[in-house]
């Protein structure tokens, strides 16, 4: 999916836990939030907050 992501008018941002796996090396990733867990529910949580406060920045950002 990473792959696809590749175009000069997007920026990439993924998310993801246990060190980020393959994602945290993808060269097309522009912003990479990597929860460094071992706990999947702490890894969901964080997640969760990181994703609503990403979203609020692009809203605002949008609006203003």
């Amino acid at each position: 999916m990473l792959d696809l992501a590749a175009a000069p008018d997007l920026v990439i941002v993924a998310c993801a836990g246990y060190g980020g796996g393959p994602m945290a090396a993808h060269e097309n990733v522009d912003h990479k939030l990597i929860i460094d867990s071992s706990s999947v529910h702490r890894i969901q949580e964080a997640q969760g907050e990181l994703i609503d406060l990403l979203c609020s920045r692009v809203v605002s950002e949008v609006h203003a």
